[in-house]
């Protein structure tokens, strides 16, 4: 009897021996490799699970750490010819079809919020106040308060505007208040409403003007790696010695976010 036993120990041994001079040494180095590719791949994967608050990037997490692990079994039956002991997840693997982690990857980045920007600096041209703006610079500042469902936000802004028919021009100055609306209220796009004050800081005869006001409406969408925006309103421009400058406002413009 025990000289059977040792018999079918050899055999077993022998059996995994052959297995594996079956492949070369350059395929056995790549299966290695692989494995260890493996093993670093799900330990990443359960510290993202930790992580995960949505039960759908869990799902996914899950299902590709039990498609990692029936790799690495495959691998290490090719090389040692015996089941290998799967790496486990701390939760329960579901039942979903295998991802790639990729797929987790962008699962948790639309899982996970945007860090707002500190500012954003852009331009627009089009009509303000009845004349025409050939340029208004702006930087917008977001504000740590809501309003129901508006996120406010502060506008500075400053840029070249002349009257209809050429005769007086104005460099105002901006300030304005804007209450940041999302998709669903007015539009189904990131929409917004403002008003605010400017000051003719220069007009015709290098001489200050005094202080006007405008109102807005305005929709945006990310576009060119920033954000496009349009924005229609009623602007008035006052020099304080000659006709004020007033009419409607069509501005269409670009920004883009920054963060340090």
């Amino acid at each position: 009897m025990r000289n059977l036993i040792l018999l079918l120990c050899l055999f077993s041994l022998l059996s995994g021996v052959s297995l594996a001079q079956s492949m070369s040494i350059k395929e056995i180095r790549q299966a290695k490799a692989e494995i260890v590719k493996y093993q670093k791949s799900i330990k990443t994967l359960q510290v993202k699970l930790k992580k995960s608050k949505g039960q759908k990037a869990k799902n996914v997490i899950n299902a590709t750490i039990s498609f990692y692990n029936g790799r690495i079994k495959k691998l290490k039956d090719r090389l040692y010819g015996k089941p290998a002991v799967l790496l486990s997840s701390e939760v329960t693997p579901i039942a979903v079809a295998p991802e790639t982690e990729e797929a987790v990857v962008k699962e948790a980045q639309e899982q996970t919020p945007k860090k707002p920007a500190l500012f954003e600096i852009g331009a627009g041209m089009g009509v303000f106040a009845g004349g025409s703006a050939n340029l208004i610079a702006e930087a917008r500042f977001p504000l740590r308060i809501v309003i129901g469902p508006a996120k406010l936000g502060l506008r500075v802004a400053s840029g070249y505007v002349q009257d209809q028919g050429g005769g007086r021009k104005f460099v105002p100055v901006n300030l304005d208040l804007i209450f940041n609306f999302p998709p669903g209220w007015f539009t189904g796009t990131n929409n917004y409403i403002g008003c605010g004050l400017n000051y003719t800081a220069l007009t015709s005869g290098r001489v200050a003007g005094t202080v006007g006001g405008e109102v807005f409406y305005g929709v945006e969408s990310e576009g060119f790696g920033g954000t496009v925006f349009g924005e229609m309103g009623y602007s008035l421009l006052r020099t304080g010695f000659s006709p004020s400058q007033k009419g409607i406002t069509v501005m269409i413009g670009y920004r883009n976010g920054f963060n340090f």
